[in-house]
């Protein structure tokens, strides 16, 4: 299970695809050389460790909005908002950058990041219209409803994305 799934899987209510060139999560590499996502265990420290600012061992949604690693790295000339081809731009980076370390990037989902978060349909993607997917996603993954993500909650939505990757595989 790669936490680019469930760093997405937040962003995006019932979709648990990922957006690797946007959150960019480390993989391991097993003895044969081949990719495998984090070794079990890490998830949860590596989705804290970018959004518990206060390092309480939970994330709030205020910790999860405020950082937005996925969005500033496609916006990459800073101007609060991410085009088609800046996200191009970044999937053609992340392209190269798997063949130069011998592996593949991953294959894109279903929708286009423009896809998923342009909610007014204008061809680009706001900051707030970024938000307010990753919102949702915060809603649906909070299955408690108390405002914080903790480590089981996160666990079990890794799971369920574990669960549907071995279904869209075979």
């Amino acid at each position: 299970m790669r936490i680019d799934r469930v760093l997405f899987a937040l962003s995006l209510v019932g979709i648990l695809g990922a957006a690797p060139a946007l959150a960019a999560a480390p993989e391991a590499e097993s003895a044969k050389g081949k990719k495998q996502g984090l070794m079990k265990g890490k998830g949860w420290e590596t989705f804290t460790s970018r959004f518990d600012t206060n390092k309480d061992g939970k994330v709030t949604r205020d910790e999860f909005l405020g950082q937005q690693p996925g969005f500033d790295r496609a916006d990459t000339n800073k101007d609060g908002v991410v085009t088609a081809d800046e996200v191009k731009a970044v999937k053609e980076a992340a392209q190269k950058h798997a063949a130069q370390k011998g592996g593949q990037a991953h294959k894109e989902g279903k929708k286009t990041f423009i896809e998923r978060f342009d909610a007014d349909k204008d061809g680009k993607v706001s900051r707030d219209e970024f938000n307010a997917g990753r919102s949702k996603g915060f809603e649906a993954m909070d299955t408690n409803k108390d405002g914080v993500l903790d480590k089981t909650e996160f666990e079990a939505r890794a799971k369920d994305a574990a669960a549907k990757d071995a279904v869209e595989e075979n």
